[in-house]
């Protein structure tokens, strides 16, 4: 009796560890092949992305260019940027997500 009971408990155990995990319902995803992960883009993230004019294509050659410093900020967020282009990411459970991106702008000088 409890050989099937362990053999039942082992049976759920490998579904849920092997079942394909479901995408976020509305997130759109790009993958970062430098780094071998999605990429999700939040609703905020897409808005900036539209307000500020950044194309995803520009954002993802930034994330994977050799000439992008990222930099561990001390809320555990991860600022990227290429001098023209910062992305704030967030790692969620074993999702990389995108919160927000922007221009960078240099100051004028007087």
């Amino acid at each position: 009796m409890y050989e099937i009971l362990i053999i039942i408990f082992v049976i759920i155990v490998l579904y849920l560890l092997l079942k394909p995990r479901k995408h976020r319902i509305g997130s759109k995803a790009i993958h970062i092949a430098s780094v071998g992960k999605d990429l999700y883009l939040s609703t905020h993230a897409m808005q900036r992305l539209k307000e500020r004019g950044v194309e995803i294509r520009k954002l993802k050659e930034m994330l994977e260019s050799k000439n992008s410093k990222a930099i561990m900020q001390p809320n555990g967020r991860i600022k990227i940027t290429n001098g023209k282009i910062t992305a704030v990411l967030a790692l969620n459970a074993n999702d990389l997500v995108l919160v927000t991106v922007f221009k960078n702008v240099k100051s004028r000088s007087r």
